[in-house]
């Protein structure tokens, strides 16, 4: 699968500013389930949300490096991306939104979308199964551009 962008974001960067502008004080949700088809979709009925990352698992909003190397920027490396496991299940997508988002449809939410795997996907973990209670982090997550 491809990363998955809102309209309301594609707007903010064509019109406003910058993915880490856009992004900045944003949390990354993990589900099971199916993935929706598009970012600016709702939450399909079998979404399972089990964590939600923030800098050390605090609630408070994750942010990139302050530039990007080769059409890439990656996350804060001084952060520590973390999350308290909510729910039980294998990881299958991700969200990563502003935390007064609920997941609803629209064409105004800052979203970013794709896939989780061990490998090979716009979000990995060494392992899939998250466990309530447990502790997950996320070491390195980048986003690119799109080559010309």
């Amino acid at each position: 699968m491809a990363t998955k962008i809102s309209t309301g974001l594609a707007n903010y960067l064509l019109g406003v500013g910058s993915l880490r502008q856009a992004m900045q004080g944003a949390v990354i949700r993990v589900y099971s389930g199916q993935e929706p088809q598009a970012a600016d979709s709702s939450l399909p009925g079998d979404a399972v949300l089990l964590a939600e990352f923030s800098v050390d698992g605090t609630g408070a909003g994750l942010s990139l490096q302050p530039t990007a190397t080769g059409a890439v920027i990656a996350k804060n490396p001084d952060e520590a991306w973390r999350a308290t496991a909510v729910g039980t299940g294998t990881a299958s997508w991700f969200r990563w939104t502003q935390p007064s988002d609920a997941g609803g449809s629209g064409s105004t939410y800052l979203r970013l979308q794709g896939a989780v795997s061990v490998s090979g996907a716009e979000l990995n973990f060494s392992s899939l199964s998250f466990a309530q209670g447990a502790i997950q982090k996320v070491d390195y997550f980048a986003v690119a551009m799109p080559a010309n």
